[in-house]
């Protein structure tokens, strides 16, 4: 039984140029939840299943220093740093906000701290 998340990821990794590093980001992480996640595992038949909320925190937790830098750091090829131009990673739009609200209550630190126990609605 494959879910939605596994074939999106499977595609991803498959069929996407390597343009951005997302594609890196999300292997990273699928990488760093098998090794230091057992406890939340679930067997399924021959699969091992992790709550998918921990990749969407570890994907998050790379990209925001990233995002909240004060110079634009492109993400992928010609990236453009004006959100209105069709260049730009979905996710930095995604997370725009968020950065925005922690660059004035707490910054980083205050981010990580509100994402462990789940305090920030995505």
């Amino acid at each position: 039984m494959e879910s939605k998340y596994f074939h999106e990821i499977k595609a991803i990794i498959q069929n996407d140029l390597l343009q951005s590093t997302y594609k890196l980001a999300l292997l990273r992480a699928i990488i760093e939840i098998a090794r230091d996640s057992a406890n939340d595992k679930i067997h399924l038949n021959e699969f091992s299943i992790y709550p998918f909320s921990q990749l969407q925190r570890r994907v998050l937790t790379y990209y925001y220093p990233l995002f909240a830098y004060p110079s634009f750091i492109p993400q992928m090829y010609a990236e453009s740093a004006f959100p209105n131009t069709k260049r730009q990673l979905v996710l930095r739009k995604s997370m725009s906000p968020i950065v925005h609200y922690y660059n004035s209550n707490g910054g980083f630190e205050q981010f990580l701290s509100d994402l462990e126990p789940n305090l920030l609605i995505y």
